[in-house]
């Protein structure tokens, strides 16, 4: 699909109900009201933020209980996921 396609059915969703809509607004708002939506939003995927950090947790717990690693690997890549976290958790501030 050619981003000049992408880009049209994007301004559409994102537009459908709302002023800046090149259709019959109130026609869109009811439709819209009779699915019990309101009118679309772009996604920056900040709603995965809490997953990711969770999955991370997860791996830090299962590292520090491999018993095949050695201290200073099992420091060094808990430190690296944590690093990924903090990443996470800044970015999660930064969106609110």
């Amino acid at each position: 699909m050619s981003d000049e396609t992408k880009d049209a059915i994007s301004m559409f969703f994102l537009t459908y109900g709302t002023e800046e809509s090149d259709g019959d607004v109130e026609a869109e708002r009811e439709i819209l009201a009779g699915l019990q939506w309101a009118p679309f939003r772009a996604s920056s995927n900040a709603q995965l933020l809490p997953i990711r950090i969770m999955d991370l947790t997860r791996s830090i717990a299962e590292i520090e209980s491999d018993e095949g690693l050695s201290d200073d690997e099992r420091t060094a890549r808990i430190a690296e996921l944590s690093a990924q976290i903090d990443q996470y958790e800044a970015e999660m501030s930064a969106s609110n």
